[in-house]
């Protein structure tokens, strides 16, 4: 299965490519260290021999708190509007704030606790009393309850406080289980049938699962060992 776009604009063709390398790129959900590396290389792959003429700028949303937020800004032709993305943090104590293009203040101690982190993210600043950062060309930010993570091993902070990727699909569980508990076999469709397994039992541990390619290639290569094979996962 490949995701393709329904509409014809360049958005939606990018996001399906984005995904599309994804899905080929990781068997198993990755973790918030390896997908932020990943997305900043094919962001960079996607821009690259157009960097003067590429706008994009996208957030990509990874769960109840987290998400990502890619700029690679820029100007249309005939056109003083730049394009780009901005964010502001906002911590406790929380205090007003006045809009840029309309005379209204918001009072951010009425509406968020003590325990709150804020972080705000627009394609230009909002608030003429807050600091806004732009995000510089070509650059990947995750933000977690709040907080930027620019640099991909950060993230594993908020691997460890448990907010990793998660997903329902029982089968990716069963892959992302059998990955951590067992090194990676893969017998392809194409091993020959006479290809010696010995090296293969004997660096399984015992009930540990065994990922493979093609179950029905695998099963003649194990001669039907039964205990072997209950233990195949077909990928």
């Amino acid at each position: 299965m490949s995701y393709n776009p329904v509409g014809d604009t360049d958005s939606e063709a990018v996001f399906c490519a984005i995904l599309n390398s994804l899905k080929a790129e990781f068997l198993a959900l990755p973790t918030l260290p390896v997908l932020h590396e990943t997305l900043q290389r094919l962001c960079c792959e996607i821009v690259q021999g157009f960097e003067n003429e590429t706008i994009f700028n996208f957030l990509l949303g990874c769960g109840q708190y987290t998400l990502f937020a890619f700029s690679w800004p820029g100007s249309r032709p005939n056109s003083s509007v730049w394009n780009g993305l901005y964010y502001t943090l906002r911590r406790p104590p929380f205090t007003t704030a006045s809009l840029i293009d309309c005379n209204y203040t918001m009072d951010f101690s009425k509406t968020n606790k003590l325990t709150d982190a804020v972080a705000v993210i627009a394609t230009k600043p909002l608030t003429k009393d807050e600091v806004w950062i732009e995000v510089k060309r070509g650059e990947l930010i995750l933000f977690d309850k709040g907080l930027p993570y620019t640099v991909p091993t950060d993230c594993q902070k908020i691997e460890k406080q448990g907010r990793g990727l998660k997903t329902k699909c029982k089968s990716m569980q069963r892959i992302r289980d059998a990955i951590k508990l067992s090194p990676r076999v893969m017998i392809s469709k194409e091993s020959s049938d006479e290809e010696d397994d010995s090296s293969l039992k004997e660096s399984e541990p015992n009930q540990s699962p065994i990922i493979v390619a093609d179950i029905t290639k695998a099963m003649k290569v194990l001669h039907r060992d039964s205990d072997t094979v209950s233990r195949l996962i077909e990928i």
